[in-house]
């Protein structure tokens, strides 16, 4: 566990003054808090990252990066994510960029731990490497931030609510926050959260239209009823939530993207059935501006929650 000073204390550092070796090695559970890293080198560095995932990369086209810097690209942040899948690892730690060159390696959380030991003791040899570990928020910690979320948002909360609220949330900042994102489009412009809220977290639901609508895909058309009926039960911002969320996850496992990452070992959709909605790619593009449409209309002149839903379930339709 760690405190949330500790942190804060690293992040103002990384931001004002940057990382004390051009090399970075971060590992640990908490992913968001390696997001948060990169935004505050990012923000040092005044450039945005480059970024090379270790399963489809290699040596040459990492090195050919770092160390192609001109007179028009002087500062570069250079990201490895998945490290741990890159081949030719041990090379990478031996590389030694200079000046406001940064190369940052990412372990993921879900790196098998025995590989991320031999990993770390490599790393450690080289001197010109800062090896980053970041451990959960203790329970103080924890509490900051998710209050923090809620003051950002101007949304006010009482402690009896606030305590039922830690008691559903994954003790985790990555999942949490996903949780804390459905609780305040569920929201909407309300600035109170009440109990009858917390519904919507996945702790709290029986299921989630998400989840059916995997149960069911494929075929879609049979089960229509009871998609329908369950459609009718939710509110029209978590239905769209819901359902971009689907999208997403359908796009990132066809894509193989860096964030279907904390999709993989639950989200096998195998087989594809050609021509079905909702399961392939190019369905969910075309669900996908279906819901921007109705997402559009529900925030510039269609307010008629029955209409909305009606539109809905016409976009699941192939």
């Amino acid at each position: 566990m760690a405190t949330i000073q500790t942190y804060n204390k690293l992040f103002r550092t990384l931001e004002e003054k940057g990382a004390e070796k051009n090399l970075l090695l971060l590992y640990g559970e908490e992913d968001y808090l390696k997001k948060v890293t990169l935004l505050k080198l990012e923000s040092f560095l005044n450039t945005k990252r480059i970024v090379f995932f270790g399963q489809d990369s290699s040596f040459e086209d990492i090195v050919s990066e770092v160390m192609n810097t001109g007179l028009f690209q002087s500062q570069k942040l250079v990201v490895i994510y998945e490290f741990e899948r890159l081949k030719e690892r041990e090379k990478i730690l031996s590389l030694k960029t200079s000046g406001n060159t940064y190369l940052v390696c990412i372990i993921s959380s879900s790196c098998d731990k025995k590989k991320q030991k031999n990993i770390l003791q490599k790393a450690k040899k080289y001197k010109h490497i800062q090896i980053l570990e970041f451990k959960p928020l203790d329970a103080m910690g924890f509490r900051t931030w998710v209050k923090s979320r809620f003051k950002k948002r101007n949304i006010h909360i009482d402690e009896t609510t606030f305590a039922l609220l830690l008691k559903y949330l994954p003790y985790n900042l990555t999942q949490a926050e996903k949780e804390l994102e459905k609780l305040f489009l569920y929201m909407g412009d309300e600035n109170l959260l009440r109990p009858e809220h917390l519904r919507v977290l996945s702790r709290t639901d029986e299921g989630s239209l998400s989840s059916l609508l995997i149960e069911h895909m494929g075929f879609e058309k049979k089960n229509i009823a009871h998609i329908y009926n369950f459609i009718e039960s939710l509110r029209v911002n978590e239905l769209l939530y819901e359902l971009e969320t689907h999208v997403t996850r359908i796009q990132d496992t066809h894509l193989g993207t860096f964030f279907s990452d904390r999709y993989r070992n639950k989200w096998r959709f195998t087989p594809y059935k050609k021509n079905k909605m909702l399961h392939t790619l190019k369905d969910a593009g075309v669900l996908e501006q279906r819901l921007l449409n109705i997402e559009y209309a529900t925030k510039t002149s269609l307010h008629n929650e029955k209409i909305t839903k009606a539109l809905i379930i016409l976009s699941l339709l192939p």
